[in-house]
């Protein structure tokens, strides 16, 4: 188990929804853990330790969530648990069909761009950009990604799809968006008024809105964070040393890989149900279902 937490922890080249199926068989071994009176305090020990491995990560939330809704209704521990494991399979099983049909969409609404500009590697503007390749020539401009270098991987991916694909450095990536007829950016996670999403998001949507460049986020039902859980996510700590392995005295280094974009800069958030207003996006949110468990955890973070 705790091999498997590291694991998780440490794993930067996989985006929010490629982690799931790790945490769901995290969650899956917590609660196939031994019975009795102590089960449900370990599973709780157990959540939280698991939201602090990717904790700018919605899925992980996404997940949890489920497990613990279930575990709210009545009845013996036995039949609880036996739900709580079938409501994390339900809740898994959906999330590629989701993201198909938010790709599908995001091919729909860019029918007409020739030329995208986006960041970091989101499997979902992958499919998105597929589709679009598969009806007409595309240029997809991306940045490196750097520290971990997500950019190449979608440029690779793009490339394989037929894309005619440019990377560029990290700081021209902003500069790039007047040449664009969209940017399409993934999420990590959509909260009310805000997403998390990879360092240089904020700049790039900036930059496209000076431009007159539309620009969306893409994100399936994984990333939608309830508003009563945002205090649960926070940006992890990474290894500085990606940065500058031995910098001199007096040299500190400050490594974030994510970041907190408006989605007032944005002109849609796209997700399976349709191309939503940040309004319509909050009210989303707000009527999404929180467990007990997870309110009482994150009602803690905020104080």
């Amino acid at each position: 188990m705790r091999g498997l937490l590291r694991r998780l922890r440490d794993d930067e080249a996989r985006g929010a929804r490629e982690i799931a199926p790790l945490v769901a068989r995290l969650l899956g071994l917590l609660l196939a853990g031994p019975g009795g009176s102590a089960w449900e305090a370990r599973l709780q020990r157990g959540t939280a330790a698991l939201l602090k491995t990717q904790p700018a990560m919605a899925p992980v939330l996404y997940l949890a969530n489920a497990v613990w809704l279930a575990l709210e209704g009545p009845g013996e521990a036995a039949a609880k648990r036996a739900r709580a494991r079938a409501a994390l399979t339900d809740a898994l099983a959906p999330l590629a069909a989701s993201a198909e049909r938010a790709a599908r969409l995001a091919a729909e609404i860019l029918a007409l761009a020739r030329t995208v500009v986006t960041i970091s590697r989101s499997s979902t503007v992958l499919a998105a950009l597929a589709r679009l390749a598969a009806a007409h020539p595309v240029r997809v401009i991306v940045g490196e990604g750097r520290p971990a270098l997500e950019g190449r991987c979608l440029a690779a991916s793009a490339a394989a799809f037929g894309c005619r694909v440019t990377l560029v450095l990290d700081a021209a990536l902003p500069g790039q968006a007047r040449r664009a007829d969209a940017v399409l950016v993934g999420a990590d996670a959509i909260l009310r008024g805000a997403a998390i999403n990879k360092a240089g998001t904020y700049p790039l949507l900036l930059a496209a809105r000076e431009a007159a460049v539309p620009s969306y986020v893409l994100a399936d039902r994984s990333k939608l964070v309830p508003s009563p859980l945002a205090p649960l996510l926070s940006f992890p700590v990474r290894d500085p040393g990606r940065l500058w392995r031995d910098p001199p005295r007096n040299v500190s280094l400050a490594r974030t890989d994510f970041e907190s974009i408006p989605l007032s800069l944005c002109t849609a958030v796209l997700t399976e149900e349709g191309a939503g207003a940040p309004r319509t996006v909050a009210r989303r949110l707000a009527a999404l279902p929180a467990a007990r468990f997870l309110r009482r955890l994150a009602r803690r973070r905020s104080l």
